[in-house]
């Protein structure tokens, strides 16, 4: 279990898990941000270098309050949530593969 894993509720992931999304994202914009042009371009951006190093997927953990980011990864990253035993409620996995 990562550190960041173990912050935001993650738990122990299951291998077969990892194996599909084995790139954890942490992406966080500013308030200050007000277009959706500098996020989409950041995420591209870094799917796009996740996909050319080999990674066959990537997975973020967000708080299921915090929409703004859950809204960005679902727009803009093209991420669906995924079911993952022992995570805990207030959080949400998603996953997109590359």
């Amino acid at each position: 279990m990562t550190e960041i894993q173990a912050e935001e509720g993650g738990g122990s992931l299951p291998a077969a898990f990892l194996s599909r999304f084995p790139a954890l994202i942490k992406v966080q914009v500013s308030g200050k941000v007000t277009g959706p042009c500098v996020a989409k371009s950041m995420m591209g951006c870094l799917l796009d270098s996740l996909k050319t190093t080999g990674s066959s997927g990537a997975f973020c953990v967000v708080r299921q309050s915090n929409v703004r980011m859950l809204d960005l990864y679902r727009e803009l990253g093209r991420f669906e949530e995924v079911k993952v035993e022992g995570v805990q409620k207030e959080f949400l996995v998603m996953g997109r593969t590359l």
